[in-house]
């Protein structure tokens, strides 16, 4: 008698759990090899551009900030404009 297994010789529940470990093992190395490469990609391509992104990012904020602290237009926005037009041709 040959001792050796083989496909045909295994139970199906003895197949089913090496391809499942097969599998599992596949998809974590992927995992790995994913995580790794986002890593590098990170460090190499997107740290270095940090800098200019934050700047953009604070001016950006700056800008809504100002915004936020405008004045409120008035009930009679005729008014306003008028004022404003009058406060244009002042200083024209």
């Amino acid at each position: 008698m040959d001792s050796s297994q083989n496909i045909y010789t295994q139970t199906p529940s003895q197949v089913f759990i090496k391809n499942f470990l097969a599998g599992f093992a596949r998809g974590l190395g992927n995992i790995t090899i994913y995580l790794l490469a986002l890593f590098l990609i990170f460090n190499i391509v997107i740290k270095p551009q940090l800098g200019q992104i934050t700047e953009f990012f604070n001016l950006y904020k700056q800008s809504m900030e100002m915004f936020k602290n405008q004045p409120q237009p008035s009930q009679n926005s005729n008014l306003d404009i008028q004022d404003l037009l009058n406060q244009l041709q002042l200083t024209n």
